[in-house]
């Protein structure tokens, strides 16, 4: 009998323990989660015991503790990590609205269309969403937004403008600024239009002097095309015709002064000089003028074989009259400069511009010329073509 009640008396014991023991390691760690007071430590009690008697507690603190950290921060990349952690917490309403108003102070500090309509596109039940349209609307209206890109006249204060504000009431016109700029105007229809002046002088027969100034309050890129055609004012003296593409930029109201690289277009007439002015069209009235000036803007000849091609279309030049062209000395008149090389890449390069070379007088002089080569690849060109 003693046995037996010694045996009762330790199994009462152990169940005693086992129920004293699980009690008093729960207020332990409530006790310490509660005086850390850390989200850790919260998570660290919830995880132990799940439905202890302080569940609620903890997850409200967690709660409390996450919306505090996001509070500090004010950013919202922790308002959307805390409704990720806490998709139905108790402040979701408030960490809700609080994104809208982050994303709505963003848009207007910005103040571009394109931030309020990424505010409208994230935010579909938002507090400022009539704010919003109001302020699209004045955004799209308001030129001295324009005004200012335009002042800066640079093609990224206007490729700026029309990425921030699309739609805006001056967006057609910043286009075309920004074409003006970025890909220059002929300037024969610059002129025409009255932004730009010009003048014009001679300097011999391997370019002429251009001064242009722009008339427009913003920055603008002239193109001189190959074969943009100068009118001589002086009837003796030749007119002349760009042989490469020049281009110049105005970003200031001063005049600047570019050199065009041209060859003679009269033959027989005088060389320009400088106290020559010019005016200047798009282009000669003869088609195979163009063709050639094509060809001449994208080929590296020397100025003797350019101004040959140029005379054999303009004036129909056979090897003779070629030789007009002389090197002065000292003052003194010296050979000739378009010889037979000259003269027959000049010929290939107007066959190259879809010109027919056997319609040309000098074609009657192909026998002499190709006396006059070296062995080599034109001398082989002109041999196949004979």
């Amino acid at each position: 009998m003693r046995y037996a009640a010694f045996s009762g008396l330790v199994i009462l014991v152990t169940v005693v323990v086992a129920w004293t023991v699980p009690s008093s390691h729960h207020k332990i760690h409530w006790a310490w989660a509660s005086h850390e007071d850390r989200i850790e430590s919260y998570r660290s009690y919830l995880d132990t015991w799940p439905v202890g008697e302080h569940t609620d507690e903890a997850e409200s603190r967690i709660d409390q503790l996450l919306l505090q950290a996001v509070g500090s921060a004010s950013s919202i990349s922790d308002l959307e990590h805390y409704l990720d952690v806490r998709p139905d917490g108790a402040h979701k309403s408030r960490a809700v609205a609080a994104i809208d108003s982050l994303r709505w102070r963003e848009a207007v500090s910005v103040n571009t269309i394109v931030a309020v309509e990424q505010y409208l596109d994230q935010q579909a039940q938002g507090e400022y969403r009539s704010d919003a349209q109001a302020k699209m609307a004045s955004l799209r209206s308001d030129e001295s937004i324009f005004t200012l890109a335009r002042e800066v006249g640079t093609e990224e204060s206007l490729r700026t403008f029309l990425s921030d504000y699309p739609g805006h009431v001056m967006e057609a016109r910043a286009q075309t600024l920004l074409r003006d700029l970025s890909d220059g105007r002929d300037i024969v229809d610059l002129l025409s239009e009255g932004k730009i002046e010009v003048e014009i002088q001679g300097n011999g027969i391997t370019n002429v002097r251009l001064g242009i100034r722009r008339l427009t309050p913003y920055p603008i890129k002239v193109r001189v095309p190959a074969g943009s055609f100068f009118a001589s004012a002086r009837a003796s003296a030749q007119n002349m015709v760009s042989t490469a593409g020049t281009e110049v930029v105005l970003a200031s109201h001063d005049w600047e002064r570019i050199s065009v690289p041209a060859a003679c277009a009269n033959r027989p007439k005088d060389i320009p000089e400088g106290n020559d002015t010019f005016t200047v069209r798009r282009s000669s009235n003869q088609t195979e003028l163009l063709k050639l000036a094509s060809v001449l803007d994208a080929a590296h000849l020397d100025t003797e074989t350019r101004q040959a091609a140029v005379w054999i279309v303009t004036d129909n030049a056979d090897y003779d009259d070629l030789g007009i062209l002389i090197a002065s000395r000292n003052g003194y008149s010296g050979s000739r400069v378009i010889n037979e090389p000259e003269a027959a890449e000049a010929m290939r390069t107007c066959v190259e511009a879809g010109i027919d070379i056997t319609r040309k007088a000098i074609w009657n002089d192909r026998g002499r010329i190709l006396r006059g080569l070296n062995e080599g690849a034109l001398k082989s060109w002109l041999s196949q073509k004979m």
